[in-house]
């Protein structure tokens, strides 16, 4: 895989990271509680989501090398 290749799929795992997290938010926002307390457990749950989120660059960047892989394999 050359260098353009490589960033081209780090920017497609980190647009679907990205979409994950707006999503996520998006549903905080929608689930939005009355109480203060609510409130700040809800906002630590998004933190704990993005994180995990985060947290899976390498992998999904790891699925995405195999399937590119698998399919570029099966092509040629």
């Amino acid at each position: 895989m050359n260098k353009t290749e490589c960033l081209e799929l780090e920017n497609k795992v980190l647009k679907g990271m990205l979409s994950d997290i707006q999503e996520s938010i998006q549903k905080l926002d929608k689930a939005s509680t009355v109480t203060s307390e609510e409130h700040i457990r809800e906002t630590y749950r998004m933190i704990g989501c993005i994180r995990h989120i985060a947290g899976s660059f390498t992998d999904r960047m790891s699925a995405e090398k195999y399937r590119r892989g698998n399919t570029e394999g099966g092509q040629t």
